[in-house]
């Protein structure tokens, strides 16, 4: 028996089609904090995003999955990033599980390899390659200011409580209309550098 697997997150938005060629597929759908994923976006080399347009990308990614959550018709399994890079014992022996495989000790304890990354994407590929690690968890804390993640909280303050994430200011009120001008320039000029 062959397996193959694939982490795209623009595949999110065709699950009808990727249901069609393969029937039998699995997915498994890797949730993350939406503020440690738009300030991880905003250093990415191949798109021009600040954290508020990798905030939306993120938005609008939760969106299809939360159709995706509330479909009978895919076998989908949910896990938490940041459950996931806490325990990962745990975590990935319920992904194989899930997959029909074995647990071996060596995946959640092994590397990565190089093999099917390009050398060209190991600026932001490279975690990849290394122990599985917490590290990156809460890095909204240490690299957004108190007024961004206010603005991101508003932004999508449903979202990240139906994901089970706290909000470090649960009452903060609307977002100004000069910041939401600002927000569409920010997330049109990213959509023009999208690969």
């Amino acid at each position: 028996v062959t397996y193959f697997g694939d982490k795209t997150p623009e595949h999110t938005g065709h699950w009808p089609h990727i249901r069609e060629v393969f029937p039998d597929a699995k997915i498994i759908v890797l949730h993350r904090d939406g503020r440690d994923v738009a300030v991880s976006l905003s250093k990415m080399p191949w798109i021009r995003c600040d954290v508020y347009a990798g905030f939306v990308i993120w938005l609008y990614y939760q969106r299809i999955l939360r159709t995706l959550r509330e479909s009978s018709s895919l076998d989908v399994y949910h896990v938490r990033y940041e459950d996931l890079v806490a325990r990962p014992d745990v975590e990935l022996a319920g992904v194989l599980r899930f997959l029909g495989l074995l647990y071996e000790r060596q995946v959640a304890e092994g590397y990565g390899n190089r093999e099917g990354i390009p050398q060209r994407e190991y600026a932001w590929k490279g975690r990849a390659i290394e122990k599985i690690s917490s590290e990156r968890v809460g890095t909204w804390r240490r690299e957004l200011s108190r007024a961004q993640v206010s603005r991101l909280e508003r932004l999508g303050r449903q979202t990240l409580r139906d994901l089970g994430y706290e909000l470090s200011d649960p009452d903060a009120g609307r977002l100004p209309v000069w910041f939401l001008g600002r927000l569409t320039w920010s997330v049109a000029r990213c959509a023009l550098h999208l690969p």
